[in-house]
């Protein structure tokens, strides 16, 4: 279980990353930790969540607080795939994937 970088381009300051089986309280601490590792080097992220198995109000707050940053820093997020324990959640939060998602890539 970790945040795994799939893809990247440094120069453009662009990656693609991967969540995989859970996004829950149990991991959002070290999720936290590695994704802000990776604003320092990028300015552009996808975030793959095809492979989310279990979510919780934590993941949800960690996907929040990870765009709000990336918002504040004039970055962009977009928010892939995501499976369909994920589309639950969001839907039971009234959350769309606009709503997870921001800015525009340069």
């Amino acid at each position: 279980m970790s945040v795994k970088l799939i893809s990247s381009n440094e120069k453009l300051q662009q990656c693609e990353l991967s969540i995989d089986e859970e996004l829950t309280i149990y991991v959002a601490l070290s999720y936290k930790e590695e994704l802000t590792n990776y604003l320092a080097i990028y300015q552009s992220f996808d975030i793959d969540l095809s492979l989310i198995e279990e979510i919780d109000s934590a993941g949800i707050q960690l996907l929040l607080a990870f765009r709000n940053k990336i918002k504040t820093l004039g970055h962009h997020l977009t928010i892939k795939k995501p499976s369909d324990v994920c589309n639950k959640i969001f839907k039971r939060y009234g959350l769309t994937l606009a709503e997870l998602c921001c800015g525009e890539i340069n």
